[in-house]
């Protein structure tokens, strides 16, 4: 038998129990004037709405956000909110593209906003917030004080730089800047940002000359810019000291593919058959060194002739932009000879991953077994990829999907071809047959 269904109660009714309930909490005097400030409140809002415009409705809304987020963030050190900032930024960025195919995109992009205009107004406002005693000490409130980046040493920097770098770089781009950052620091010591001047940088390029190519000096200068461009992004500097500052001049070397005939003598004096698979691969699929060496069988997929190329926990992809490519046949010949129990697709001989330095070395190594020119280097297999692939027909478009680039214009410096084959293509254009004799004397 059917229960029989409760009878809804009536909007009398229901306010009747929110009074009895309040009278019982509070006592009968207590309970009704707590009750009659609930209903003239109710009574308000609804007022409010019907007088209030949909424009201004959404203003309170949005700073009603802002008033959450500015009371949540007001703990943070200012340090803490430059970092901070700097990441919202980057998640507004992503959240907006990631809106169009949600159907609460609009909201996600009112919080994400809300939450990085609270950031930027304690940042502006650091009077308006608890500010931690360590950071009183070193940050100005009022405005006729110094600028923070006078008090801001360099010391202090370099280690909310490098946090940045191990949250959102690569372990590789990690190694790099602490290596520059200790040449940089034995050179100028400690000081505050605000006393760098150009003649610094120029100082660095001329300490380290002679000691590295001026292609490392070069890679040294940006990484020490970057690093001083994110302290302006920070509020640490007013401007960049170095942003005038160029690089060493270095005359632009032709990229350097492997030819058919190179490419087989390579072949031909490796005689470490795993190392030479390593070597067959790269060339068949373009992927760079550190793409190949962590590739994980939880991305290849055999059957499907597909490869993923993601970030893992040991390794970021470059500009950490996950990828998958096609295989061909040779490409899934060399796969199913190298299975192993092993979760990396390529390991050397005690079942390891191989090091990134060992594969440049031992290739190296082999190039001058070779008695090839010295300028082939492990990276030569990724050109080579791209420029027989080119002159094969494949576009310039669909080689930037392969090689991951973020531009058409990275992947036409890969463009090389043959002399031979671009004899042949010259040979082929012709004049048409009215004008094709030479004119009469």
């Amino acid at each position: 038998m059917a229960k029989p269904k409760k009878k809804s109660k009536s909007p009398e009714e229901i306010e009747q129990m929110e009074l009895e309930i309040l009278q019982k909490l509070h006592g009968k005097e207590e309970g009704e004037k707590r009750y009659r400030g609930i209903q003239n409140k109710v009574k308000d809002d609804l007022e409010r709405d019907r007088n209030e415009s949909w424009h201004d409705r959404e203003e309170r809304k949005k700073q009603a956000r802002l008033d959450t987020w500015t009371r949540r963030f007001q703990s943070l050190s200012m340090t803490e909110l430059l970092y901070t900032r700097d990441k919202f930024r980057e998640d507004l960025k992503s959240t907006r593209k990631d809106a169009i195919s949600r159907s609460d995109g609009a909201e996600l992009i009112l919080e994400a906003e809300a939450k990085l205009g609270a950031i930027q107004h304690l940042i502006d406002n650091p009077d308006e917030y608890v500010m931690p005693v360590r950071e009183k000490q070193k940050l100005p409130i009022s405005s006729d004080e110094a600028n923070p980046a006078d008090r801001y040493m360099f010391s202090e920097f370099k280690k909310s730089y490098i946090e940045h770098v191990k949250t959102d770089k690569a372990p590789k781009t990690l190694e790099n800047v602490e290596r520059v950052f200790k040449h940089f620091e034995a050179l100028f010591g400690d000081k505050s940002l605000s006393e760098f001047l150009p003649e610094d940088l120029e100082k660095y390029k001329t300490s380290r000359k002679g000691k590295v190519q001026d292609v490392t000096i070069n890679n040294e200068i940006r990484t020490i810019k970057a690093a001083f461009q994110k302290a302006v992004d920070w509020g640490r500097l007013k401007e960049h000291p170095f942003s005038k500052v160029k690089q060493i001049r270095v005359p632009e070397e032709d990229a350097r593919p492997f030819t058919k005939g190179e490419f087989q003598k390579l072949c031909g004096v490796i005689n470490d058959d795993s190392f030479l698979r390593i070597v067959k691969f790269a060339v068949l699929t373009g992927m760079r060194r550190g793409e190949i060496l962590n590739l994980r069988w939880g991305n290849v997929d055999i059957s499907k002739k597909k490869i993923t190329i993601v970030s893992s926990g040991e390794y970021r992809v470059k500009h950490g932009k996950m990828r998958k490519i096609p295989m061909n046949e040779e490409v899934a010949g060399i796969l199913e000879k190298v299975k192993s129990d092993s979760d990396y697709v390529f390991i050397n001989k005690q079942k390891k991953p191989y090091k990134e330095g060992t594969v440049t070395k031992k290739f190296k190594g082999y190039i001058r077994k070779a008695k090839l020119p010295d300028e082939l280097h492990f990276h030569s297999l990724r050109e080579t990829f791209a420029s027989w692939g080119m002159s094969e027909g494949i576009s310039h478009y669909a080689m930037k999907q392969l090689l991951g680039h973020k531009s058409v214009t990275t992947t036409e410096g890969y463009a090389i071809y043959d002399d031979d084959r671009l004899s042949e293509d010259v040979s082929k254009i012709k004049l048409p047959g009215s004008v094709d004799k030479e004119p009469e004397d």
